[in-house]
């Protein structure tokens, strides 16, 4: 070691071994143990060159200073660095001191720590307690035995002594008033709110008399924010809080190192709205599920109501059709039938087998909803046939639809309203009926016949027509449409896809 660059200390040991230290500025530590000496140059990453000055806790840790580099811990197996980062005020340390209690005295410019070694936890002293900002003597300190240690500064002496009483090492930290949407309330007492009651201040305040100004404060709202935040203001607002279990951490500190400070919590309750809680959502599913099981279960009701009324009301239309066979034409087409035997059997043949065709297909259509438009002008030509048979020329029919199409009609629709025509009119010679049936624009069949009423209407059952019309209603939206005029009697029949 250099003359005039170094001091030594002695350390004590469990073992009855001594053990000495020895401080150089500029070769790092050397350490004389058991008439061997150890040079250290670097503790882990840190070089030792200047190191001022050596301590010993309360626990037996040596604890060196630096030039630039802090303070160092050595716990007999590795070195430990204190920095700006745990809370040192300067990195150039001018002495250390061990304290009554076993505490430490870091000595720098910026005025005198107090380190507690357990927790690392630093006490500022400096111009609010006297001591002055001012560059202290190197190693000007020693202790008197009487829990004193006296510090060298430019000019006066400083006394450092240690306390029979603890010393309190935190500021205390309060949570002064809780205010929910702007009003104060007992937050000791009251810890639930209700879902609008979701706008909370939060006042607090760390009491440390030594440096008031010093103090900063870190909180988190565990359930909201991800972290702590840091902020010397004294109020934290939060607004628009979902329901749920939350608690406010709060913290102060006089030195900003945040290593052990007690924290204080406040937990509360943010109750969600009726319609969130979990009770009411599942009586909701279950009368939604209950709601829906009726309203199904009533429309199939419903529509099973509506499948028989249209059933039963078809088949009592198409009873009424096959009723709505005329008896006289029956008669008259049997009349008609003896005169063609007498006078031409080759004829009456031929109106046998049609007026078979006739009654065969009425019979084989009456349980159809719907026919091609092509057996249902074919239907109404056999009808036709037996008419002109009976008639002769006083009688005829023009078809001007192309038959060849997709499209239906409700059966017998056609030849019904031929029926009609001849039912409700004169067919004479000196009064021919002529009907015609045509397509429109539209998809419409035009029925049309002349109109010359008989003095002394047939029998009729009066559900002809108004059977048309009913049965269109449950097949389409497009109505049947019935036009009378002074000479002609019209009725449109919508086409059916």
């Amino acid at each position: 070691m250099e003359k005039g660059h170094c001091w030594e200390t002695a350390a004590s040991c469990p073992s009855e071994e001594r053990i000495t230290w020895f401080c150089t500025d500029g070769k790092g530590l050397s350490v004389l143990e058991d008439g061997v000496f150890t040079t250290y140059t670097h503790a882990d990453s840190i070089p030792l060159k200047a190191v001022y000055s050596i301590a010993e806790d309360g626990k037996g840790n040596i604890w060196f200073s630096t030039r630039d580099q802090g303070i160092l811990k050595f716990d007999g197996k590795n070195f430990t660095g204190l920095t700006l980062k745990q809370g040192l005020r300067n990195l150039s340390i001018s002495g250390l001191a061990a304290t009554y209690d076993g505490q430490l005295l870091v000595i720098h410019r910026s005025g005198i720590d107090l380190l507690t070694p357990e927790t690392g936890h630093l006490i500022y002293y400096d111009a609010e307690v006297g001591v002055p900002d001012a560059e202290p003597n190197l190693n000007a300190m020693d202790s008197d035995g009487k829990g004193n240690v006296w510090i060298g500064m430019p000019g006066h002496l400083i006394r450092f002594t240690t306390l029979e009483q603890p010393l309190r090492i935190h500021p205390e930290t309060r949570l002064e008033k809780v205010s929910v949407m702007l009003a104060p309330v007992n937050w000791w007492e009251k810890s639930e709110f209700g879902h609008r009651e979701n706008f909370l201040a939060f006042d607090f305040v760390g009491i440390w008399l030594t440096d008031p100004e010093s103090v900063t404060y870190r909180y988190k709202l565990e359930g909201y924010d991800q972290d702590w935040n840091y902020a010397r203001d004294r109020r934290k607002t939060y607004s628009h809080l979902p329901p749920g279990n939350y608690a406010f951490h709060l913290s102060s500190s006089e030195n900003g190192a945040w290593l052990d400070e007690p924290i204080m919590s406040y937990h509360f309750k943010i109750r969600a709205p009726l319609w969130q809680r979990p009770w009411f959502i599942a009586l909701s599913i279950i009368g939604l599920a209950a709601l829906s099981y009726y309203l199904i279960k009533n429309r199939e009701t419903r529509m099973r109501r509506i499948e028989k009324l249209k059933r039963d009301s078809i088949r009592s239309q198409y009873e009424t059709l096959k009723s709505q066979i005329n008896p006289h034409f029956l008669f008259n087409s049997f009349n008609t039938l003896l005169a063609f035997i007498e006078e031409d059997p080759a004829l009456a043949a031929e109106y046998v087998e049609k007026l078979s065709d006739f009654y065969r297909v009425i019979l084989a259509y009456r349980e159809m909803e719907k026919i091609p438009l092509e057996e249902e002008l074919k239907l109404t030509e056999n009808f036709a046939y037996l008419l002109k048979k009976r008639f002769g020329e006083n009688f005829s029919l023009d078809i001007r639809v192309d038959s060849r199409s997709n499209y239906f009609v409700a059966p017998l629709a056609l030849q019904m309203l031929v029926e009609n025509a001849v039912k409700h009119n004169v067919v004479g010679k000196s009064k021919p009926l002529k009907v015609s049936i045509e397509r429109l624009e539209g998809d419409y069949l035009l029925v049309t016949n002349n109109l010359q009423p008989k003095m002394t209407a047939d029998p009729s059952t009066g559900f002809g027509l108004s059977g048309i019309v009913n049965r269109y209603a449950m097949l389409t939206d497009r109505p049947v449409l019935v036009e009378k005029t002074e000479n002609e009697f019209r009725v449109k029949v919508p086409l059916l896809k």
